[in-house]
């Protein structure tokens, strides 16, 4: 399908597998934290919980491009899904102007700063969240134009994470797109 839509072959896929976060019952079923030993984070009701990968994931197959650069082109995100009900989007980024796309989804000026706009809700929000994250702890990395495959197993709102899913293999498709070698984990 990738060569069908891009008509170029995919480098290489990423995955991210979703996830549950483990929270501990006392014996009458009320829900109580974990102690600060087990728990990894804090979830959003204030428990100390502790996520537990999924055998259901997502997955991108990418091709990077950095030809549009070398030309003094425009890099172009090609953002496909296997699932017709998400939309093809495509974003550019003029070197000189900045990021567009047609429903602005999101604005880079011409000094970098990535603004995605929090009204509108479209399933491309999830991979910009992580394309921007890497970019903003990884300054030194050159974006490439990518062609971007997405199908997962992770329902959308199933509570098994597929946002954070789509975030993560976001990030880990960029930084390999990009050439990075060095672990986001640190930062």
């Amino acid at each position: 399908m990738f060569e069908q839509t891009f008509h170029r072959k995919a480098q290489f896929v990423a995955r991210a597998p979703g996830r549950v976060n483990l929270i501990g019952t006392l014996s009458k079923g009320r829900p109580w934290p974990l102690t600060r030993d087990i728990g990894e984070h804090i979830d959003y009701c204030g428990y100390s919980v502790l996520p537990m990968a999924v055998e259901k994931d997502i997955i991108v197959a990418v091709a990077a491009d950095d030809d549009d650069v070398a030309e003094g082109g425009d890099l172009k995100l090609h953002c496909a899904n296997t699932n017709t009900k998400y939309p093809m989007r495509v974003f550019e980024h003029g070197m000189q102007e900045g990021w567009a796309n047609e429903k602005k989804h999101f604005t880079v000026d011409k000094t970098g700063k990535f603004t995605i706009d929090p009204t509108k809700h479209d399933w491309t929000s999830y991979f910009l969240a992580g394309y921007k994250k890497y970019f903003e702890e990884t300054p030194e990395a050159k974006p490439k134009t990518l062609f971007l495959l997405f199908d997962g197993t992770v329902p959308a709102g199933s509570g098994l994470s597929s946002s954070s899913a789509m975030v993560c293999v976001s990030i880990l498709a960029t930084q390999h797109a990009t050439g990075g070698s060095h672990s986001l984990v640190d930062k």
